[in-house]
Parts: structure tokens; sequence; C-alpha cells
């Protein structure tokens, strides 16, 4: 299952939050070939969502530097949402792994694969960075990321199985077992978050996993993870992630949609 990514804003920085779907943000103005691709493969352009919104609040004082001669309400950016299951041709050519999310910028520069955007959205853009300035904090973040990123296989492996009436309970307790690795990893840390006393890149960056605990069936997991428990609520309150939250009973919705390779999946809930 693959899932696209929204741009959200924080007192903190701008990054990107991972959201269900297929997104293709276009900013701060509207990519002329992404348009023309876009109408040319039948891609249908909603009007701006909660979620989109916030996508403007993030850009809202960068892009009036850019576009001050833009009428107001004007919109600043396109979101083309992919139907993952098939992709048109096109998508190809901004990516060659045909992945979302992808950011095309006004200039035509490309930016593709989740980190990465990430990190150039926080050093392109002024405010508060979400990334450490020291070298070797940052370097622990990108390990930590590293090492979360063998969860979320394990977890949509659980959510099939159960969803298949298949046994999950090993799954389920290897999940628990490396969920108690980063319990271990928080307390080292002293801090409600990961990144220190403020929210930083590698809280955003693992949190939509964390999100999406009771559509997978697996909201027990942090019965025996106070921090993880707390860190969770602390996140909760961040302004980009209550921008950004999507519920269990849409994202399930999706995914009903999607495993049926329904057209209707890439726009559900938007």
């Amino acid at each position: 299952m693959a899932f696209s990514y929204s741009l959200s804003h924080s007192p903190e920085g701008y990054l990107l939050l991972e959201k269900f779907g297929g997104v293709h943000l276009c900013f701060p103005e509207e990519s002329t070939h992404a348009h023309r691709s876009a109408e040319q493969h039948g891609i249908r352009k909603e009007k701006l969502s909660c979620v989109q919104k916030a996508i403007l609040e993030a850009l809202e004082s960068e892009v009036l530097m850019v576009a001050q001669d833009f009428k107001k309400g004007e919109r600043w950016h396109e979101t083309i949402n992919i139907n993952l299951k098939n992709k048109p041709d096109w998508l190809f050519e901004k990516n060659p792994f045909g992945l979302v999310p992808i950011l095309e910028t006004s200039k035509g520069q490309l930016i593709y694969e989740s980190p990465i955007t990430c990190e150039y959205l926080d050093e392109a853009y002024p405010g508060k960075k979400l990334l450490p300035a020291d070298p070797y904090e940052r370097a622990c973040q990108k390990m930590l990321l590293e090492r979360f990123s063998k969860l979320p296989p394990l977890a949509l492996k659980h959510l099939l199985a159960v969803k298949n009436g298949e046994d999950s309970s090993a799954l389920k307790a290897e999940l628990i077992k490396k969920l108690g690795e980063f319990e271990e990893i928080l307390a080292g840390c002293k801090t409600v978050f990961y990144g220190g006393d403020s929210v930083s890149m590698i809280d955003y960056m693992i949190w939509p996993w964390f999100e999406r605990l009771e559509f997978l069936q697996l909201s027990d997991c942090l019965q025996h993870t106070p921090k993880l428990r707390q860190w969770v609520e602390a996140m909760k309150k961040d302004p980009a992630v209550k921008a950004t939250m999507t519920d269990a009973q849409t994202l399930n919705g999706f995914f009903e949609l999607y495993v049926k390779n329904s057209p209707e999946a890439c726009d559900y809930g938007l």
C-alpha cells in the first residue's frame, strides 16, 4: 500500500506529513506542465480541502514574498492526487520510481523521496529549522528514521493478515518488541520529543504511523510504553498534526477502495 504526503505548517518549521492516496505539489506558482498533464490524463482537481488549506498556511509568508502581485485569494499551488494502482505515464517523467510524493517548484525543479523532500523544504524556507544544526545530532535523527523505516512494512503485513483472517500474532509481537526499543530511546532522550524539548524532523517523520495505529488495528501496542504514549499525546497538540489528522474511519474507507483497485481511492476523504 502506498501513501502520499501533504504539506503542513508548524511554529517549529515546515514539513511534509503523510496522508493517504497520492499527491503532486506545485508551488509557489502553478506548474504549466503539471496542469496540462493533469487535464490530459483526466486527473480530478478538487477545491481546497482542510488538508490542502494547511499547505497554504505553510507557504503563506514565503509565497507572499515571491508573488506579491498575486491577487488576494488566488491559488499558489496545485495538488494532483495520483491513482497509484493505475499510474499515468507522466508520473515516471517526474519520478523514475513512479512514487509519491513529488514536489515541483515554479522553476520546474523536481524533488522526490519523502526524507529528501522534507530536508529540502527545511533548508529552502526561513524560520526555525526542523533538523538540528549540529552535524552529529542531524545524523542521529537520520539514523533513527532509517531504523524506524523497518516498522511500517511490518504494520502493513499485520493489517493484511488481519483483513485476510490469518494469524498475525507473530507480527504483532515483533512490532511490540520494536516499539519497546523506541520507548527506551525516548526515555534516554529525557525529553518529551525525540528531537529535544520541541518537535523536530524525526518526530514529524515517524508520527503518521502512530496516527494510524487504530486503523492498523494496533492500538494496544503502546500499553507498556508510557513514554511513547506521552509523546503521542504531545504530538496531537502540535498545530501541524492537528491540521492534518485523519480519523481511522476515513483511512478504512480509503483502504477498502484501494484494495478493490477503485479509481476513487486516491481522492477519498479529500
